[in-house]
Protein backbone atom coordinates (compact mmCIF):
# COMPACT_ATOMS: atom_id res chain seq x y z
CA UNK A 1 0.00 0.00 0.00
CA UNK A 2 2.94 2.34 0.57
CA UNK A 3 3.61 2.38 -3.16
CA UNK A 4 0.19 3.86 -3.94
CA UNK A 5 0.15 7.61 -4.49
CA UNK A 6 -2.74 8.59 -2.17
CA UNK A 7 -4.08 12.12 -1.65
CA UNK A 8 -2.75 13.75 1.57
CA UNK A 9 -6.00 13.29 3.52
CA UNK A 10 -6.32 9.61 2.63
CA UNK A 11 -2.61 9.10 3.37
CA UNK A 12 -3.08 10.58 6.87
CA UNK A 13 -6.11 8.37 7.51
CA UNK A 14 -4.20 5.29 6.34
CA UNK A 15 -1.28 6.13 8.62
CA UNK A 16 -3.65 6.64 11.53
CA UNK A 17 -5.36 3.29 10.90
CA UNK A 18 -2.04 1.45 10.66
CA UNK A 19 -0.88 3.03 13.94
CA UNK A 20 -4.20 2.16 15.59
CA UNK A 21 -3.93 -1.50 14.55
CA UNK A 22 -0.34 -1.66 15.85
CA UNK A 23 -1.51 -0.17 19.17
CA UNK A 24 -4.20 -2.83 19.50
CA UNK A 25 -1.56 -5.51 18.91
CA UNK A 26 0.50 -4.07 21.77
CA UNK A 27 -1.66 -4.56 24.90
CA UNK A 28 0.43 -4.71 28.07
CA UNK A 29 -1.29 -7.77 29.56
CA UNK A 30 -4.56 -9.74 29.51
CA UNK A 31 -6.02 -7.54 32.27
CA UNK A 32 -5.35 -4.25 30.48
CA UNK A 33 -8.43 -2.12 29.90
CA UNK A 34 -7.08 -1.09 26.51
CA UNK A 35 -4.02 -1.01 24.26
CA UNK A 36 -0.75 0.74 24.95
CA UNK A 37 -0.66 3.89 22.81
CA UNK A 38 2.44 4.20 20.70
CA UNK A 39 4.62 7.23 21.20
CA UNK A 40 3.40 10.25 19.27
CA UNK A 41 1.58 13.56 19.38
CA UNK A 42 -1.93 12.08 19.12
CA UNK A 43 -4.46 12.78 21.86
CA UNK A 44 -7.07 10.44 23.29
CA UNK A 45 -9.86 12.24 21.45
CA UNK A 46 -8.16 11.84 18.07
CA UNK A 47 -7.48 8.16 18.78
CA UNK A 48 -11.14 7.64 19.66
CA UNK A 49 -12.23 9.47 16.51
CA UNK A 50 -9.94 7.33 14.35
CA UNK A 51 -11.30 4.18 15.97
CA UNK A 52 -14.86 5.33 15.31
CA UNK A 53 -14.06 5.97 11.63
CA UNK A 54 -12.42 2.56 11.39
CA UNK A 55 -15.35 0.70 12.96
CA UNK A 56 -18.19 2.76 11.47
CA UNK A 57 -18.61 0.46 8.51
CA UNK A 58 -22.24 -0.41 7.67
CA UNK A 59 -21.09 -3.69 6.14
CA UNK A 60 -19.50 -4.90 9.39
CA UNK A 61 -21.83 -5.61 12.33
CA UNK A 62 -21.01 -6.02 16.02
CA UNK A 63 -21.70 -9.73 15.61
CA UNK A 64 -18.80 -9.79 13.11
CA UNK A 65 -16.44 -7.72 15.26
CA UNK A 66 -16.81 -10.04 18.26
CA UNK A 67 -15.81 -13.16 16.31
CA UNK A 68 -12.01 -12.73 16.74
CA UNK A 69 -12.57 -12.45 20.50
CA UNK A 70 -14.67 -15.61 20.53
CA UNK A 71 -12.01 -17.38 18.50
CA UNK A 72 -9.49 -16.39 21.19
CA UNK A 73 -11.83 -18.00 23.72
CA UNK A 74 -12.10 -21.17 21.65
CA UNK A 75 -8.32 -21.34 21.28
CA UNK A 76 -7.87 -20.93 25.05
CA UNK A 77 -10.32 -23.75 25.76
CA UNK A 78 -8.41 -26.06 23.41
CA UNK A 79 -5.24 -25.41 25.42
CA UNK A 80 -6.91 -25.72 28.83
CA UNK A 81 -6.35 -28.76 31.04
CA UNK A 82 -9.68 -28.18 32.80
CA UNK A 83 -13.02 -29.74 31.91
CA UNK A 84 -14.70 -26.42 32.71
CA UNK A 85 -14.44 -22.77 31.76
CA UNK A 86 -16.11 -19.89 33.59
CA UNK A 87 -18.29 -17.23 31.97
CA UNK A 88 -18.69 -14.24 34.31
CA UNK A 89 -21.78 -12.08 33.71
CA UNK A 90 -21.66 -8.56 35.09
CA UNK A 91 -22.97 -5.03 34.61
CA UNK A 92 -21.43 -1.61 34.94
CA UNK A 93 -22.33 2.02 34.34
CA UNK A 94 -20.23 4.15 32.02
CA UNK A 95 -20.26 7.71 33.38
CA UNK A 96 -20.47 10.38 30.67
CA UNK A 97 -22.33 13.16 32.49
CA UNK A 98 -19.60 15.68 31.61
CA UNK A 99 -19.46 14.70 27.92
CA UNK A 100 -22.00 17.16 26.57
CA UNK A 101 -21.26 16.25 22.94
CA UNK A 102 -22.85 12.81 23.31
CA UNK A 103 -26.49 12.79 22.23
CA UNK A 104 -27.36 9.17 23.05
CA UNK A 105 -26.58 9.06 26.77
CA UNK A 106 -29.34 8.16 29.23
CA UNK A 107 -30.19 8.53 32.89
CA UNK A 108 -29.00 5.17 34.19
CA UNK A 109 -30.23 5.49 37.79
CA UNK A 110 -30.60 8.88 39.49
CA UNK A 111 -30.66 12.26 37.77
CA UNK A 112 -26.90 12.78 38.07
CA UNK A 113 -26.05 9.29 36.82
CA UNK A 114 -25.79 9.95 33.08
CA UNK A 115 -24.12 7.66 30.57
CA UNK A 116 -24.52 4.09 29.36
CA UNK A 117 -25.41 0.73 30.90
CA UNK A 118 -23.04 -2.04 29.80
CA UNK A 119 -23.34 -5.80 30.16
CA UNK A 120 -20.36 -8.07 29.59
CA UNK A 121 -19.80 -11.82 29.66
CA UNK A 122 -16.11 -12.56 30.25
CA UNK A 123 -14.57 -15.99 29.69
CA UNK A 124 -12.26 -16.94 32.58
CA UNK A 125 -9.84 -19.84 32.99
CA UNK A 126 -11.25 -22.19 35.64
CA UNK A 127 -7.81 -23.26 36.90
CA UNK A 128 -5.94 -19.95 37.15
CA UNK A 129 -8.72 -17.35 37.18
CA UNK A 130 -7.10 -15.51 34.28
CA UNK A 131 -9.40 -13.64 31.86
CA UNK A 132 -9.46 -15.21 28.41
CA UNK A 133 -11.77 -13.08 26.24
CA UNK A 134 -14.97 -11.02 26.39
CA UNK A 135 -17.53 -13.18 24.59
CA UNK A 136 -20.70 -11.08 24.74
CA UNK A 137 -21.42 -7.37 25.26
CA UNK A 138 -24.53 -5.19 25.34
CA UNK A 139 -24.49 -1.40 25.59
CA UNK A 140 -27.76 0.35 26.40
CA UNK A 141 -27.93 3.91 25.09
CA UNK A 142 -30.87 6.31 25.16
CA UNK A 143 -32.70 4.93 22.14
CA UNK A 144 -31.01 1.64 21.25
CA UNK A 145 -29.16 -1.42 22.54
CA UNK A 146 -25.86 -2.13 20.76
CA UNK A 147 -25.17 -5.84 21.11
CA UNK A 148 -22.83 -8.59 19.96
CA UNK A 149 -25.66 -11.08 20.51
CA UNK A 150 -28.18 -12.36 18.00
CA UNK A 151 -30.92 -12.02 20.62
CA UNK A 152 -30.65 -8.28 21.36
CA UNK A 153 -31.96 -7.29 24.82
CA UNK A 154 -34.93 -4.97 25.13
CA UNK A 155 -34.17 -1.36 25.92
CA UNK A 156 -36.37 -1.46 29.03
CA UNK A 157 -35.52 -5.06 29.98
CA UNK A 158 -34.11 -6.21 33.30
CA UNK A 159 -30.45 -7.16 33.62
CA UNK A 160 -31.36 -10.75 34.43
CA UNK A 161 -33.38 -11.01 31.20
CA UNK A 162 -30.06 -10.86 29.36
CA UNK A 163 -28.52 -13.94 30.98
CA UNK A 164 -30.47 -16.89 29.56
CA UNK A 165 -30.16 -15.72 25.92
CA UNK A 166 -26.38 -15.50 26.43
CA UNK A 167 -26.43 -18.95 28.02
CA UNK A 168 -28.14 -20.30 24.89
CA UNK A 169 -25.69 -18.56 22.56
CA UNK A 170 -22.72 -19.84 24.59
CA UNK A 171 -23.75 -23.38 23.62
CA UNK A 172 -23.17 -22.36 19.97
CA UNK A 173 -19.72 -20.78 20.39
CA UNK A 174 -17.87 -24.06 19.94
CA UNK A 175 -16.11 -24.04 23.31
CA UNK A 176 -14.56 -27.41 24.07
CA UNK A 177 -14.86 -26.88 27.84
CA UNK A 178 -18.15 -27.05 29.71
CA UNK A 179 -19.33 -23.55 30.59
CA UNK A 180 -20.13 -22.60 34.19
CA UNK A 181 -21.93 -19.24 34.39
CA UNK A 182 -20.81 -16.93 37.21
CA UNK A 183 -23.37 -14.34 38.33
CA UNK A 184 -23.04 -11.83 41.14
CA UNK A 185 -25.64 -11.22 43.86
CA UNK A 186 -28.08 -9.65 41.42
CA UNK A 187 -28.60 -13.15 40.05
CA UNK A 188 -29.77 -14.52 43.42
CA UNK A 189 -33.32 -14.97 42.11
CA UNK A 190 -35.04 -18.26 42.91
CA UNK A 191 -37.31 -18.13 39.85
CA UNK A 192 -34.37 -17.47 37.51
CA UNK A 193 -32.25 -20.20 39.08
CA UNK A 194 -35.09 -22.70 38.68
CA UNK A 195 -35.36 -21.78 35.00
CA UNK A 196 -31.58 -22.03 34.41
CA UNK A 197 -31.47 -25.39 36.17
CA UNK A 198 -34.45 -26.72 34.19
CA UNK A 199 -32.66 -25.72 30.95
CA UNK A 200 -29.60 -27.73 32.02
CA UNK A 201 -27.14 -24.85 32.56
CA UNK A 202 -24.38 -24.92 35.16
CA UNK A 203 -24.16 -21.73 37.22
CA UNK A 204 -22.63 -20.28 40.39
CA UNK A 205 -24.45 -17.37 42.04
CA UNK A 206 -23.26 -15.29 45.00
CA UNK A 207 -26.13 -15.61 47.43
CA UNK A 208 -27.76 -13.43 50.04
CA UNK A 209 -28.66 -14.97 53.38
CA UNK A 210 -31.73 -17.09 52.72
CA UNK A 211 -33.52 -19.98 54.40
CA UNK A 212 -32.73 -23.42 52.96
CA UNK A 213 -33.13 -27.09 53.82
CA UNK A 214 -29.95 -28.81 54.98
CA UNK A 215 -30.13 -32.50 55.96
CA UNK A 216 -33.91 -32.17 56.14
CA UNK A 217 -33.93 -29.20 58.53
CA UNK A 218 -34.50 -25.48 57.96
CA UNK A 219 -31.38 -23.30 58.27
CA UNK A 220 -30.31 -19.81 57.31
CA UNK A 221 -27.15 -19.83 55.20
CA UNK A 222 -25.47 -17.68 57.86
CA UNK A 223 -26.32 -20.33 60.46
CA UNK A 224 -24.75 -23.04 58.30
CA UNK A 225 -21.59 -20.93 57.96
CA UNK A 226 -21.43 -20.45 61.73
CA UNK A 227 -21.83 -24.19 62.24
CA UNK A 228 -19.04 -24.92 59.76
CA UNK A 229 -16.80 -22.53 61.69
CA UNK A 230 -17.66 -23.92 65.13
CA UNK A 231 -16.99 -27.49 63.97
CA UNK A 232 -13.71 -26.61 62.18
CA UNK A 233 -15.09 -27.86 58.86
CA UNK A 234 -13.40 -25.26 56.67
CA UNK A 235 -10.56 -26.71 54.59
CA UNK A 236 -7.65 -24.69 53.16
CA UNK A 237 -7.61 -24.44 49.36
CA UNK A 238 -4.65 -22.08 48.85
CA UNK A 239 -3.73 -18.43 49.08
CA UNK A 240 -5.86 -15.56 47.81
CA UNK A 241 -5.70 -11.78 47.59
CA UNK A 242 -8.06 -9.90 49.93
CA UNK A 243 -7.95 -6.09 49.83
CA UNK A 244 -4.39 -6.27 48.54
CA UNK A 245 -3.16 -8.71 51.19
CA UNK A 246 -2.32 -12.38 50.78
CA UNK A 247 -4.59 -14.51 52.96
CA UNK A 248 -5.29 -18.21 53.33
CA UNK A 249 -8.57 -19.17 51.71
CA UNK A 250 -10.71 -21.87 53.32
CA UNK A 251 -13.88 -23.44 51.92
CA UNK A 252 -16.70 -25.63 53.24
CA UNK A 253 -19.52 -27.14 51.18
CA UNK A 254 -22.92 -28.73 51.69
CA UNK A 255 -25.82 -30.08 49.63
CA UNK A 256 -28.90 -27.93 50.25
CA UNK A 257 -32.41 -27.56 48.86
CA UNK A 258 -34.27 -24.32 48.08
CA UNK A 259 -37.89 -25.32 48.73
CA UNK A 260 -39.69 -22.03 49.20
CA UNK A 261 -42.02 -20.17 46.82
CA UNK A 262 -40.71 -17.11 45.01
CA UNK A 263 -42.12 -13.61 45.21
CA UNK A 264 -43.40 -11.90 42.06
CA UNK A 265 -44.99 -8.50 41.60
CA UNK A 266 -48.20 -8.52 39.55
CA UNK A 267 -50.06 -5.23 39.01
CA UNK A 268 -48.25 -3.68 41.94
CA UNK A 269 -49.04 -6.52 44.36
CA UNK A 270 -46.64 -9.16 45.66
CA UNK A 271 -47.68 -12.78 45.13
CA UNK A 272 -46.05 -16.05 46.17
CA UNK A 273 -45.50 -18.52 43.33
CA UNK A 274 -44.66 -22.12 44.19
CA UNK A 275 -42.03 -24.09 42.30
CA UNK A 276 -40.22 -27.38 42.51
CA UNK A 277 -37.57 -27.74 45.25
CA UNK A 278 -34.19 -26.82 43.79
CA UNK A 279 -31.18 -28.91 44.82
CA UNK A 280 -28.00 -26.82 45.01
CA UNK A 281 -24.44 -27.06 46.28
CA UNK A 282 -23.63 -24.42 48.88
CA UNK A 283 -20.04 -23.22 49.03
CA UNK A 284 -18.89 -20.94 51.87
CA UNK A 285 -15.48 -19.28 51.71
Amino acid sequence: MNGINLPPMERRLQDRYVKMVLEHMNSSNRNAAGPNLLAGQGQAASAAQATWRFLNNPNVQLTDLVEPLRQAGRDACQQSASQFVLLAHDWCKLDYKTHTSKSDVQQVTHEYDIGYDMTSALLVDAESGKPLAPMQMHLKAANAVHSTGHDVPKLDGHHLDEIEPTMREADEWGLECEVVHLIDREGDSLGRMRAWDAAGYRFLVRSDDRRVLWEGESWLISEIAEYFDSQFLFEPVGDALHHGKVVRQEVAEADIVLPRPRSVCIDGETHQVTGRPLSMRLGVT
